[in-house]
């Protein structure tokens, strides 16, 4: 993935500048639907501690956040995607506030890789992978 990571500081850039902005396309990155039981997630449901800006979202291209975004649209389609209809490509600006935690997790499905391109990380903050916690950069 070096032609993602060649272009992570305009991917910086165009993410801290919808920050800046205020995008209207910043919302909670859990949404869980009305009725769902208590689970671990519950406690970020509708909750901005953790949010994300999608370009794509279960195989929905977002045109406004990847015209806001060309840089960052580009060096997506400079890598390869999977195309399962209804889950993916997914591709997001994820942004956790201070001292906010997301809980142990997997993917929806195990036929796609995870990258995860660090932007902007506070010293303390923590990446677990399994039993393995590391400094996240």
């Amino acid at each position: 993935f070096a032609a993602l990571e060649a272009r992570t500081a305009a991917i910086r850039d165009e993410a801290l500048a919808l920050l800046r902005d205020g995008s209207d396309a910043i919302r909670p990155y859990v949404r869980q639907a009305a009725g769902t039981p208590t689970n671990r997630w519950s406690g970020l449901d509708g909750n901005a501690d953790w949010s994300a800006c999608f370009l794509w979202e279960y195989g929905v291209h977002n045109d406004a956040v990847c015209a806001r975004c060309p840089e960052t649209a580009a060096a997506l389609a400079a890598v390869p995607q999977s195309d399962i209809p209804g889950k993916a490509p997914t591709a997001f600006f994820s942004i956790l506030r201070p001292h906010a935690h997301i809980p142990a997790h997997t993917g929806v499905t195990n036929t796609r890789a995870i990258v995860h391109l660090p932007l902007v990380v506070p010293d303390q903050c923590r990446f677990r992978v399994g039993g393995e916690t590391r400094a996240y950069w």
